[in-house]
């Protein structure tokens, strides 16, 4: 699946450079990222010395969750001892 990725170098005097690229991995997103912030009329990868930073950005995950089914599943029994004492937890963050 491909991603955005921001792709940032940060150059020998310490001026960061960045550029977006689709990518269906870090490895893919680092070399296109090289790729466009430093053609090979300006030094190619010899350019690049240390670190490469790929950040991917990922469409937000949106659920509704209607707050009567919320409720109801704070009042049912946890499966596991952790799971009742985080939903015991949970019930007091709610107002009365």
């Amino acid at each position: 699946m491909t991603r955005k990725c921001v792709v940032k170098h940060w150059d020998e005097i310490g001026i960061e450079h960045s550029i977006t690229v689709n990518a269906e991995s870090l490895y893919e997103a680092a070399v296109i990222g090289i790729a466009r912030l430093c053609p090979s009329d300006l030094g190619g990868t010899d350019a690049f010395q240390g670190t490469i930073r790929v950040e991917i950005h990922e469409e937000p995950t949106v659920h509704c969750v209607s707050v009567k089914k919320l409720e109801s599943w704070l009042r049912s029994r946890g499966k596991t001892p952790a799971e009742q004492a985080k939903k015991s937890g949970l019930r007091k963050l709610l107002p009365k």
